[in-house]
């Protein structure tokens, strides 16, 4: 893949790269040195290819809030490392509308000194038993408008980061925009306009 990314003008847009998505967890024995081998791998490839350094890739790895591990440990201070955080809010302990957008609104990254931090994966999704009562029912006027400020409190916090990823772009889910990036903005929920986007959040 690295030498992919450097040699195929199709990957020019590419700038990092992830070692592994959601490994397993509590395989910090298996998982760390293979960390340090994937960096030191990646680094050999680009060496290869006389890559100069201000054109070398990101690379990036889980961060220690997934549970398998803090890469930290086992790459140090080596540069050009980034961090991979997956936050979905329907998994904390109160799932109210005011716990989401407090916690949306004052969210945290970088524990075990892992940054910088991208949130690799985010929705506006609550937990299957509460997708459809009627305080999160996505049909109704007041309830498309909290998901608008929830998702607005969401990327306000996430681009104090590297940024995020909406998970996903598209799904098979009907009119549901909880889980679909492009249906949450054709429907409105979500603007075009990223700014405006963020000044929906009223933290």
């Amino acid at each position: 893949m690295t030498k992919r990314i450097h040699t195929d003008d199709r990957y020019r847009s590419t700038g990092m790269l992830e070692v592994v998505n959601e490994p397993g967890w509590h395989r910090e024995d298996r998982l760390l040195p293979f960390y340090a081998t994937a960096y030191q791998e990646v680094r050999a490839v680009e060496a290869k290819l006389r890559i100069p350094e201000s054109k070398r890739l990101t690379i990036q790895f889980m961060d220690t809030q997934w549970g398998a591990g803090n890469p930290k440990a086992a790459l140090g201070d080596r540069p050009g490392v980034a961090y991979d955080n997956h936050r979905y809010l329907k998994e904390i302990p109160e799932q109210t509308k005011k716990s989401y957008l407090n916690t949306s609104c004052h969210d945290t990254f970088g524990l075990g000194e892992n940054s910088p931090v991208l949130i690799g994966e985010c929705s506006i999704g609550t937990p299957s038993k509460l997708e459809f009562v009627p305080e999160f029912d996505p049909s109704t006027k007041e309830n498309r408008s909290f998901y608008t400020q929830w998702w607005g409190a969401q990327a306000q916090t996430y681009e104090k980061y590297l940024g995020w990823v909406f998970w996903s772009w598209k799904t098979q889910m009907g009119t549901d925009f909880r889980w679909s990036y492009s249906l949450a903005v054709k429907e409105g929920i979500i603007s075009k306009d990223p700014n405006k986007v963020i000044s929906k959040a009223k933290c």
